[in-house]
Formats: C-alpha cells, sequence, structure tokens
C-alpha cells in the first residue's frame, strides 16, 4: 500500500458506507451530485470527481468498496443511468468516453408536425 506524498489516510483501505460515517457522508454527497446531473458527460465528470477524492483520501483500494456503495445507493433510488455507468467502471476499470453532441440553432422536427397540404390555422 503506497501513501502519495506523505500524506496518511484516514481509515483503512476498506471502504464500508455501513461501518464509517464519514464513508456514508462521502457515498451520499457523491451519488447526490451524480444524480442532479442532466447529462451523460455530466455524470461521468462528476463520478470521475468522486473517485479521485476517495483515491487521494482513502487509497485506490478504497474505490471498490466506494463503487459497491454507490450502486446500491442508486439502486434503492432507480436511477439506471448512474447504476450503468457505475457497473461501466467496475467492468472496465475506466469511464466510457462519450461523443460531443452537435449543437445546431435550429430544432429538429420531429416530422408531421406540418404538413404541406394541411390548410393553415391562421387567418389570411
Amino acid at each position: 500500500m503506497s501513501v502519495s506524498k506523505g500524506r496518511k489516510k484516514a481509515h483503512s483501505t476498506s471502504f464500508d458506507s455501513k461501518l464509517w460515517p464519514v464513508h456514508a457522508m462521502i457515498v451520499s454527497r457523491s451519488a447526490s451530485h451524480i444524480a442532479r446531473t442532466l447529462s451523460a458527460q455530466q455524470r461521468i465528470n462528476a463520478l470521475a470527481e468522486a473517485l479521485a477524492e476517495v483515491a487521494k483520501d482513502f487509497g485506490d483500494d478504497a474505490i471498490e468498496g466506494f463503487l459497491i456503495a454507490m450502486k446500491s445507493w442508486f439502486a434503492q433510488r432507480e436511477y439506471g443511468a448512474a447504476i450503468e455507468l457505475v457497473g461501466y467502471f467496475q467492468e472496465h476499470g475506466r469511464l466510457p468516453e462519450t461523443a460531443p453532441q452537435p449543437q445546431t440553432g435550429r430544432r429538429v422536427s420531429r416530422g408531421g408536425s406540418k404538413d404541406a397540404n394541411a390548410p393553415s390555422l391562421r387567418a389570411p
């Protein structure tokens, strides 16, 4: 077990949110932040920040316990997108890459909203 820059870890490398109140607080705060995100990229960024914080404060060995606690938090609240994100990290050992969404100045029609043969409702 290595300690970066001579800093001591607050607890053992075992991350247990049921045993340690500080771990429960970190899970709750991180999960709440992720749950409030509006896009996949924001979720990825928020999880990356949370993982970095846990690794810095408790060591790399604490990551798996943290992810298990996060997944449980999201499952209790039926937050599927976050469950999938955590599962992806657990399976692949990295966060997914997302392609930037093309942004256009116009709203894309869903089709059928304007029919060339339909009469206009506007007064002539």
